[in-house]
């Protein structure tokens, strides 16, 4: 193989990539005429000019004529910092297959059965079409950009530090699975290209969350050291996740008024029913406002049951009629509300020398209410009602209810006092 220049360092010339006796395999999937084979590429080879292009398979910009794709920069420069980090810390890993394509009209590609290799001249058959990894491509490309611009900012200066020592070479020596399918026509690599990315889906945060916490119980002390994209930590927040696990566990016991109200991973849904998802709850709820810096307690068996305990007040008080629902209560918006007040009587009860008890709870709680002046009347049953105001809201009006809520406190400990 002849490596040349990579475009990670943008030269602007043209380089003729001739790739030979390359290790790959054959796989066969259809009668058709196209082959499909499998193998491995160095970034270096990967970036050099005129090797791959976007092109042919974006929708046509009627301005210009040509053909445009929008990669996205954010997405591209946070994949480049993973893979700096990555190769910092020597655990590097992307196994997903780039999916590379050419028609080949001339049968270029050549494919030696006995051997098990490939050889083709990149100049007479590409540029390849990138039918999936575009992003990818365009992560290694932000890390080279990374490693040869010289940082601006304080930020960029102190974030070198993550990858220190790490090199250009580095990167372009990265090997990369490659699924190179030839002899295929850019009416069918477009048709390739959909199949790919319409059948493709998120992966459900209940997912993230139960995978994260089953990699920490098998890891060794419960520590997980891989390097993971920023994105992915901050999704899992890794310090806090087996707390939060616990009282998600412990609120879904039976005699708990969350009892088969939160959505855990292989939960079936009844037909009509709306679940509060765990990852939902977790992130937004029990991570923030009852796991965080200004936490009361330590003893975590102390906190869940106290949660449970406020969430049985809540219950109690919010009590509809019969017959009538209080839906919206026990999801996002209900956990939200709610959960952002359980430090605050928490501490109540904390400085009254009091037990964490339901109806001490239920009590304050009572006392809040008959003091509660804010425009939304989340003291009421009929708000939470199923299509009422309580699943109308938005997150900005969460701080206004909560300093609602902890005014009417102050006028309850201040009558108290008096």
């Amino acid at each position: 193989m002849v490596p040349g220049k990579s475009a990670g360092v943008f030269k602007e010339k043209e380089i003729a990539m001739i790739i030979d006796k390359q290790k790959a395999i054959e796989v066969r999937q259809s009668e058709s005429d196209f082959r499909l084979f499998s193998t491995s590429l160095k970034v270096g080879t990967l970036l050099s000019e005129g090797f791959y292009s976007v092109e042919p398979l974006n929708p046509r910009d009627p301005e210009t004529g040509k053909y445009q794709r929008e990669l996205i920069p954010g997405r591209a420069e946070e994949i480049g910092k993973y893979v700096l980090r990555a190769l910092k810390n020597k655990d590097f890993f992307m196994p997903t297959s780039i999916l590379l394509a050419t028609e080949d009209k001339d049968k270029q590609v050549n494919y030696d059965e006995e051997k098990g290799t490939i050889s083709f001249d990149t100049k007479k058959i590409g540029p390849f079409s990138v039918v999936d990894g575009q992003h990818r491509l365009g992560g290694m490309r932000a890390a080279i950009k990374i490693l040869t611009e010289k940082p601006d900012t304080r930020k960029k200066i102190k974030m070198r530090a993550e990858w220190d020592g790490v090199t250009v070479e580095d990167v372009e020596n990265i090997e990369m699975n490659i699924l190179l399918v030839s002899g295929i026509t850019i009416s069918d690599q477009a048709n390739e290209f959909l199949v790919v990315n319409t059948t493709q889906k998120a992966l459900d945060k209940n997912l993230v969350w139960e995978l994260h916490n089953n990699a920490i119980k098998e890891a060794k002390d419960g520590k997980i050291t891989r390097t993971l994209p920023a994105q992915t930590e901050k999704e899992i927040r890794l310090e806090k996740n087996p707390e939060a696990e616990e009282i998600l566990v412990y609120l879904n016991q039976e005699g708990s008024p969350w009892h088969r109200r939160i959505r855990f991973v292989h939960d079936k849904v009844p037909k009509g029913k709306n679940l509060l998802k765990k990852s939902s709850f977790a992130k937004d709820v029990i991570k923030k406002l009852v796991l965080n810096e200004d936490r009361l307690s330590e003893d975590l068996d102390e906190l869940k049951e106290s949660f449970l305990n406020y969430w049985k007040a809540v219950d109690k008080v919010l009590t509809p009629p019969e017959g009538k629902n209080v839906d919206t209560l026990w999801l996002i918006n209900g956990a939200s509300v709610f959960g952002s007040f359980f430090n605050d009587l928490f501490e109540c009860l904390h400085n009254k020398g009091l037990e964490y008890t339901a109806e001490n709870f239920e009590n304050y709680l009572r006392k809040v209410f008959a003091e509660y002046k804010g425009e939304r009347r989340i003291d009421t049953w009929q708000f939470w009602q199923k299509g009422s105001d309580g699943g109308r809201m938005n997150k900005a009006e969460f701080k206004y209810i909560r300093k609602s809520l902890q005014h009417a406190l102050r006028e309850v400990r201040i009558a108290e006092s008096s």
